[in-house]
């Protein structure tokens, strides 16, 4: 425990190699996801409850992009996204498929106010 205090003492937080990595991907992004199913998507980095940077280097949920992808490709109508936190998934299908109609609801109140944010 004193190691640690010590070092954090002499090493500022800023000098950490995991700040230096997220300055590096927040400056190297510009807030744009970098790959998969919503590569292109504008992400502000305060706009999410959690894993912005997967998200950001479009490594989120990874498991699931196979699936993401079907779905944009079966050009349906309409995308009902009840739990949307900031809004990864609602505006990332938005933006995949250009005339599909998105709903998007979230409980939590920070959520809705980042969802806005990302809209």
């Amino acid at each position: 425990m004193f190691f640690r205090k010590m070092l954090s003492a002499l090493f500022p937080k800023r000098y950490h190699p995991y700040w230096k990595l997220r300055r590096l991907i927040e400056t190297a992004t510009n807030g744009v996801v970098l790959s998969g199913s919503f590569q292109g998507l504008s992400l502000p980095p305060k706009a999410t409850f959690d894993a912005y940077y997967p998200k950001i280097l479009g490594t989120y949920e990874l498991e699931l992009h196979a699936i993401v992808k079907e779905i944009i490709r079966s050009d349906f109508a309409a995308v009902l996204n009840i739990g949307a936190a900031e809004g990864y998934y609602a505006c990332g299908f938005a933006a995949a498929i250009p005339s599909v109609q998105v709903t998007a609801f979230e409980a939590v109140v920070r959520g809705r106010y980042l969802l806005q944010g990302t809209v």
